[in-house]
């Protein structure tokens, strides 16, 4: 019988765009065989349990052998995400007794296991890594080897990479050493873009006022019939700011790590352009459950550009000001509470009147 030790590891789940560091631990139990997760789990954390074990078993370990209980701190808070697999597992062997616990506490883990012992990438890495690097009780950090341009942007010395739960148990043994990160700086481009104010043709009073616009960051309205350029204008707006500076850039990847990611080697300006039956929710942020940014918070540190202004809901309009006045959005839902960034040039395009030719074009208005 093994002496009843309890295994400890970090790791880090998703708070808004932020990440929030989870303190992992794991102790064995006289009970029947089985793996049982307090703390607030989230459904994907639930299920890591049998990820964890079919992983374990996969790679020669009899585990569990008893009831083991892992616990995620702070058990307040929903931990949500596959990030926390790679912890949940390596805790679970020092609790078994397969892994010396001397240098756990110290050693944070991000991946999602595969039943054949393989890491795979993980989703918010930016804000994860970010997490558990500002967390002093850590001082090694192991995250996905496909995760790793993540890790350079965020400029940390605490990083290892790995491909396989096999390299962890080996480096843990310490028998092996990991690949460590290349902090080097990428190189700042300038940005690309598919429309230039080259391809207007006139309209130099508006090329011109959007360029005074971009310059001071002055918000911006193109008002004209159908067809003057107005879209195509706003549009090469993109194209004259400038790359984003390095804490943009982690500001702006962190924001789009929850739809879907964005490549931290994009050093261009965000350019978010709804449609004009977009939501309130959807504009500014919000949703059932999980609180996902809006349009405004996508935009940030770039330009958000409403076309047809005025066919936009009004809640959603006058939901604008708040982050026009202070670059941020407060959001509040039952048991959660963000403060999100939303700092962007806002460029509007409106006809002067419902039918467009106000002010002359090839009709004339018809309306009353």
């Amino acid at each position: 019988m093994h002496t009843n030790m309890v295994g400890k590891t970090y790791s880090a789940t998703q708070d808004g765009i932020d990440g929030a560091v989870v303190e992992i631990e794991a102790s064995r139990q006289k009970a029947l065989p089985q793996i049982h997760i307090t703390g607030l789990p989230g459904d994907i954390v639930k299920e890591s349990r049998e990820r964890v074990r079919g992983c374990l078993v996969n790679l020669g370990y009899d585990v569990p052998s008893s009831r083991i209980i892992v616990h995620l701190s702070p058990a307040y808070s929903r931990k949500q995400g596959s990030q926390l697999d790679v912890a949940i597992a390596v805790s679970v062997l020092a609790a078994e007794g397969l892994v010396k616990p001397d240098n756990l506490p110290r050693v944070g883990c991000l991946g999602e296991l595969s039943l054949d012992g393989r890491i795979r990438k993980i989703s918010g890495a930016v804000s994860l890594i970010e997490a558990l690097e500002k967390c002093p009780q850590v001082k090694t950090l192991l995250i996905p080897k496909e995760n790793a341009q993540d890790a350079v942007l965020i400029k940390s010395q605490k990083v290892k990479l790995v491909s396989s739960f096999g390299e962890i148990c080996e480096f843990l043994a310490g028998r092996s050493e990991l690949t460590t990160i290349k902090a080097d700086t990428p190189v700042f481009v300038s940005p690309q873009s598919e429309y230039s104010l080259d391809d207007v043709v006139g309209q130099n009073l508006a090329k011109r006022a959007l360029q005074i616009a971009l310059a001071g960051r002055h918000h911006f309205m193109l008002v004209g019939p159908p067809g003057v350029g107005k879209s195509m204008i706003a549009h090469c707006a993109q194209s004259l700011m400038p790359p984003l500076e390095w804490n943009e850039l982690v500001e702006v990847c962190k924001n789009y790590d929850c739809h879907g990611g964005r490549s931290p080697a994009d050093l261009s300006r965000p350019f978010r352009s709804p449609h004009h039956t977009i939501s309130s929710a959807g504009l500014l942020g919000g949703g059932s459950g999980v609180v996902m940014p809006g349009e405004v918070t996508l935009a940030h540190c770039g330009i958000l550009f409403l076309d047809e202004f005025p066919e936009f809901r009004k809640d959603a309009i006058e939901g604008l000001r708040e982050p026009l006045q202070s670059g941020k959005v407060h959001l509040h839902r039952v048991g959660q509470a963000l403060n999100l960034p939303a700092r962007f040039v806002l460029i509007t395009a409106m006809n002067p009147c419902p039918c467009g030719y106000y002010w002359g074009g090839p009709k004339r208005c018809s309306c009353t």
